[in-house]
């Protein structure tokens, strides 16, 4: 009976607002169009769910016509949260190609004489957002190649690709030291994460990082507690960085169960962390180096050695989009800045090569706001309808296989891996989710059961918004029956 009346309400407010924007319509040489009513499953759905229906926005159309059959307040701007990723990701594929891929660039003021590099090496980076170790070492073996047993100068590196502005990683939620908040660098390596880790040896706690980082320090105020146990309350430390100093403060306390225990978390300067794991490499590939570095910048009077090239863009979004990585999509954006004005890149730069190119697609730009293109922020802001437009433009044939390739399949893998498993829309559906305090969106393509194939965007705004999953799901199952 509460659904019935809340419907009800629902209709009798919407048959109101009709009546009024006609008869300003008729005021108007009838400039000004009605919203549609909602599919009566879809207004079903909303007044089971949590959610009121002021807080929600949908838009639905076929792909095939791009016509909407759902226009549910699609033009409200919300924020949007990871679904921003999409854009970010389907953008890159029109500006830089499937194919394009990042640089690092090994260069030298010396040169190489019996083994040993007689000058110091530079080391250059674009941004990479797949850089890991494991790619860091294919490049220091490509070095060592080269003939370079000994690096007999300093190591230089440029991280000018990006403009390096003063910014905090606890600007966003205080947890500055969780990996989701890293902060993009043109040298950032394993997602700004470093692996400290605790030893008990000889009833003493050490702490240590991998790799060993030079000019990062650890203050370490680990004590043993009585647990028996070396999990919850066995293992309880608490980091605190002081950035400005270059120190890592680690306090709390471990049980004497614990033989040894790891964390990783994002504690220090980019180049301090990604000298470590170069250096960690050169050493293991059985070179020999010295431990200084600093900043600098490359330029045309040196000797390249090397380019090493990441993975191929479309192979890197998939990792943005169905994992939901921040800092890579984050480097992706910096990317597009850079390479379509010049460098350094600034979000400035980014923002408008990115909102330059949706205007292009004919996405509506009013109310459309892209603050870091990764969506973890309370500034971006885009509508439902804004979102299906997008969607609809995807469909072109240059870029549809590589967009959707990146996209989570539906209880299958990324973040829609545990949704609507053992319906057929399981392997049947595709999307991006977005989840933030008070704001929870999903988009995407589906195929019904008659198969034609559908656009849909919701974004759900509101204290009840994370509770808007099955509202989702109800949608997604209606969507299929068409």
């Amino acid at each position: 009976m509460f659904n019935y009346h809340r419907c009800l309400l629902h209709r009798l407010f919407f048959l109101f607002r009709r009546i009024l924007l006609l008869t300003a319509g008729g005021l108007t040489g009838f400039v000004v169009m009605a919203q549609p009513m909602l599919p009566s499953e879809v207004e079903s759905a909303i007044a089971e769910s949590p959610l009121s229906f002021e807080t929600v926005s949908i838009w639905i159309a076929p792909v095939d016509s791009g016509i909407p059959i759902v226009d549910y307040q699609s033009h409200i701007p919300r924020t949007p949260a990871s679904i921003t990723k999409a854009i970010t990701t389907g953008i890159s594929l029109f500006l830089l190609g499937e194919n394009y891929r990042w640089k690092t660039e090994f260069y030298t003021n010396g040169s190489i004489n019996n083994a040993t590099l007689d000058g110091d090496l530079i080391i250059k980076g674009y941004g990479n957002p797949y850089m890991v170790e494991e790619k860091l070492m294919d490049m220091v073996v490509e070095l060592r190649n080269l003939g370079i047993n000994h690096i007999d100068g300093d190591v230089i590196l440029d991280n000018s690709y990006f403009i390096n502005e003063v910014e905090s990683p606890d600007s966003f939620d205080g947890h500055g030291l969780e990996a989701y908040n890293a902060l993009p660098n043109a040298l950032s390596i394993n997602f700004r994460t470093v692996e400290l880790v605790f030893n008990n040896h000889d009833g003493k706690i050490s702490v240590s990082t991998i790799p060993k980082l030079n000019y990062t320090n650890i203050q370490n105020n680990m004590t043993f507690n009585r647990s028996k146990r070396c999990r919850g309350k066995g293992f309880a430390p608490r980091i605190k960085v002081d950035r400005a100093q270059d120190l890592v403060i680690v306090s709390g306390s471990m049980s004497r169960a614990c033989k040894q225990k790891s964390i990783k978390k994002v504690l220090s300067d980019a180049g301090d962390l990604f000298f470590g794991n170069f250096r960690k490499a050169w050493l293991t590939s059985g070179g020999s180096m010295g431990e200084n570095w600093y900043y600098g910048q490359a330029n045309d009077s040196l000797t390249l050695l090397y380019r090493g090239l990441s993975r191929p863009l479309y192979e890197q979004i998939s990792a943005m989009n169905k994992h939901s990585n921040n800092l890579m999509t984050r480097q992706l954006f910096l990317t597009m800045g850079a390479e379509l004005t010049q460098p350094p890149a600034t979000l400035e730069k980014s923002r408008a090569v990115v909102m330059n190119k949706l205007k292009q697609l004919g996405i509506p730009l009013q109310g459309l706001f892209i603050d870091n293109g990764s969506g973890l922020s309370r500034h971006t802001k885009l509508s439902a309808a804004q979102m299906g437009v997008f969607l609809i433009a995807m469909q072109d044939a240059r870029v549809r296989p590589f967009f959707e390739n990146s996209l989570s399949i539906v209880g299958v893998d990324g973040t829609l891996r545990r949704r609507l498993r053992g319906t057929p829309l399981a392997g049947n559906a595709i999307g991006k989710t977005g989840t933030l305090k008070n704001a929870k969106s999903v988009v995407g393509y589906l195929t019904s059961q008659s198969g034609r194939k559908y656009a849909y965007a919701m974004l759900f705004e509101g204290k009840r918004a994370k509770a808007g999953r099955g509202l989702m799901d109800a949608v997604m199952q209606w969507i299929y029956t068409l």
